[in-house]
């Protein structure tokens, strides 16, 4: 059923938007839709133009949004290549190999695709405790954000497992996600492993970009 607004509060809004308040705060405010605030206020001074049409908005409005957010990436990107350039002329050789360290393996091992968050997979145990030693020596983390994903065989024990990759990275089991299992082909021969895949993910794009731009920098300097 549609809500009666007494008239009385759709002329106190008035009052208020006359004053200045944006449709943001008169929303706050009164409790009321930004839509049908817009509604309210069609015929005071100055609404009209506040009122914008869907497809006037997807037309001219949503782009300009766009290009601002493609624009915001661009000069984020370039501050964290330009982050990454000092800290490699830095003279704290200590530091330089860490995250040199770090960012190579990351390269070789991490996911690399636009809007992933970082996520290093491999079932080398000593491998995964490394990179998560290096990542922690590297950035001041919210040890909150990690999430671990193991994919394990038919003869895995999985509480044997968790556990063991629990005290072995430092993490809390209750950050660990479901069990993947792996379909075994009736005719395939594979090498047995220990403890499974584990994937070790970091809730946190900024870290994992600024990790490649300091990948592609040392790239670069012994490259060009």
């Amino acid at each position: 059923m549609k809500k009666c607004w007494p008239e009385s509060l759709k002329n106190e809004v008035k009052k208020f938007r006359l004053n200045g308040l944006s449709f943001g705060d008169l929303s706050k405010k009164f409790g009321v839709a930004k839509s049908t605030l817009h509604y309210w206020l069609l015929s005071v001074d100055g609404s009209k133009a506040a009122y914008i049409s869907r497809e006037k908005w997807i037309k001219q409005i949503q782009p300009m949004g766009a290009l601002a957010n493609k624009n915001r990436r661009i000069e984020k990107l370039k501050q964290i290549n330009d982050k990454a350039y000092l800290e490699i002329q830095e003279n704290d050789h200590i530091k330089k190999s860490k995250k040199a360290l770090l960012a190579i393996l990351y390269w070789a091992e991490g996911s690399k695709g636009r809007g992933d968050v970082m996520t290093f997979a491999n079932t080398d145990p000593q491998l995964s405790k490394l990179f998560i030693h290096l990542l922690r020596s590297s950035f001041s983390l919210d040890e909150s954000k990690f999430r671990v994903r193991l994919h394990l065989h038919y003869y895995h024990n999985e509480k044997k497992v968790r556990n063991y990759w629990s005290k072995l990275l430092n993490i809390s089991e209750s950050q660990f996600g479901k069990i993947y299992r792996k379909t075994r082909g009736i005719n395939k021969i594979y090498r047995k492993n220990s403890f499974g895949i584990c994937f070790i993910r970091y809730n946190s794009l900024a870290v994992k970009e600024e990790i490649m731009s300091y990948a592609r920098e040392l790239a670069m300097n012994f490259v060009g």
